[in-house]
């Protein structure tokens, strides 16, 4: 999905998080719009055991067996949650992908364009120290 048109998007006070203003409830603001996990410092993508709105339970808090870990509790999600984050990691990345190559090719560009630059200044300078000398004799 391509970015939002900046009529069309909010930006986050906090963060550079970007959101469109139809996925946003509609009592936030431009002005002062946060985010979720910048309103909210407890705020996960995924619903917890501990949540009770939650529809389903996804991520499951346990104690952890190892000793090193004891008294310090993991979250492990489930199946469900762990393919959505996995394709949202590998959108992620395929747009990382395109817009790297897109930086290299106009890097690259660059480059060539510099390159004729210097090639045209070098043949423009010899031109007029070629019609200087021509002065001089």
């Amino acid at each position: 999905m391509p970015p939002p048109l900046p009529i069309d998007r909010l930006v986050c006070l906090n963060c550079p998080s970007i959101a469109h203003r139809s996925c946003v409830p509609p009592d936030f603001s431009a002005p002062s719009f946060l985010c979720p996990p910048c309103f909210n410092p407890n705020f996960s993508y995924f619903f917890s055991d501990s949540d009770p709105n939650a529809k389903t339970k996804r991520i499951k808090i346990e104690d952890g067996g190892n000793s090193s870990l004891r008294g310090h509790n993991e979250k492990a999600i489930d199946e469900e949650s762990t393919k959505a984050l996995l394709a949202a990691a590998r959108i992620a990345a395929a747009f990382m992908n395109k817009v790297a190559a897109t930086a290299q090719a106009n890097a690259e560009k660059r480059v060539k364009d510099a390159s004729l630059a210097k090639k045209k200044a070098k043949e423009a300078l010899e031109r007029q120290s070629g019609y200087a000398l021509c002065w001089v004799y």
